[in-house]
């Protein structure tokens, strides 16, 4: 589906060259001190050079420059699956809830955990990010010595790291694409 969409913007991008360089034409033609010259080959040319793609493998125009339509349309749809896929992994490879604490730890809010199950499960959460090195101790407590101390702050045994917020920003820019 990925590739009916890009050969559908890739027709309209076609066509709506075509269409500005046949107005063009038939401007600098229909102007009276205008005779066919240089500019209006090129404005022909350049409305049927979208549609020579399927026809040609390349064009090379006179002074080294040139096109390769089917190799550069084969690495642009390889590039888009590998973007699709690097921003998937990139928005699932946290949890839910470790993504949630994380960004606790990026933000000036205190992380309290009291003697719940949302306690375990910001423990395990915390030692999953302490392994990914989003964060990082400051201390060598142990986390699990403070469950049931209300009112406690986790983030006065980590704190988020460099990585930790380059994630963050990586997930926020792939999240508004």
């Amino acid at each position: 589906m990925a590739s009916t969409s890009a050969g559908k913007q890739r027709k309209i991008a076609a066509v709506a060259m075509s269409v500005a360089g046949l107005a063009l034409l038939i401007w600098h033609l229909v102007d009276p001190g205008r005779r066919v010259d240089g500019w209006s080959v090129a404005l022909f040319v350049l409305v049927f050079l979208p549609w020579l793609g399927p026809v040609f493998e390349s064009i090379t125009f006179p002074g080294g420059g040139g096109v390769k339509y089917q190799q550069l349309e084969a690495k642009l749809e390889l590039q888009e699956q590998e973007i699709k896929s690097l921003q998937f992994l990139v928005a699932n490879f946290l949890t839910g809830d470790e993504t949630k604490y994380l960004r606790i730890f990026a933000s000036s809010d205190p992380f309290t955990f009291g003697h719940d199950d949302d306690s375990r499960i910001a423990f395990q959460a915390v030692e999953r990010l302490k392994h990914l090195g989003f964060v990082a101790g400051k201390t060598d407590l142990n986390p699990a010595a403070l469950v049931g101390s209300d009112g406690n702050d986790l983030k006065i045994m980590f704190e988020i790291t460099d990585l930790g917020l380059e994630y963050l920003k990586l997930r926020d820019n792939t999240s508004s694409s």
